[in-house]
């Protein structure tokens, strides 16, 4: 019996606040148009900016929700702001397209993204491999190639919380599971 795909990918987001999130999803349309891009356009609630995943399941086991529920509880950062400055479309089937948060101005963006992955080592969470730059926001599944490209003028605002996010993977839907306020 070959081994089952997983269906749940868990991962810590940034999220963007409403206005922000209609200004990407606007940004989408228009490349979506102007790059004759098939895929189709996200749903405002699925823009987060990947920050690190956790793990891919068959079925998200509780115990592993906890654990990375207990790492985020020990991580300590204020509110920041966050810069999405570059698209890029990322290698594979669909070929995402995705803003990345290159900006040297993301600085709190790398800074809570080592804090969060010491912190799921010391949870005892196995340390998962990158298969995309992190941080990112998926605009889109284009369907080909796209360049990179200085995103002008970069995208940007607050983040306010830590999110860890199930995607549950072929449903086109996401599942915010917990929630961690900057103070």
């Amino acid at each position: 019996m070959p081994p089952s795909e997983p269906q749940d990918a868990l991962f810590f987001a940034l999220l963007p606040d409403p206005d922000v999130a209609g200004e990407i999803l606007a940004l989408a349309k228009r490349l979506h148009f102007e790059l004759d891009l098939s895929g189709p356009l996200p749903a405002p609630e699925r823009l987060p900016v990947s920050l690190t995943p956790v793990g891919a399941y068959e079925n998200l086991p509780d115990k592993i929700a906890t654990l990375a529920s207990k790492a985020a509880g020990a991580v300590r950062a204020h509110p920041f702001e966050i810069t999405c400055d570059h698209l890029i479309s990322f290698v594979g089937d669909q070929h995402p397209l995705v803003l990345t948060c290159d900006a040297p101005s993301n600085i709190e963006v790398q800074n809570l993204y080592r804090q969060l992955n010491a912190a799921l080592v010391k949870t005892g969470l196995p340390r998962v491999k990158k298969t995309a730059p992190f941080p990112h926001l998926t605009l889109l599944y284009g369907g080909r190639p796209v360049p990179r490209m200085p995103l002008d003028p970069p995208i940007s605002w607050i983040v306010r919380e830590l999110v860890l996010v199930n995607s549950h993977q072929g449903k086109g839907r996401h599942e915010h599971v917990a929630s961690w306020p900057l103070r």
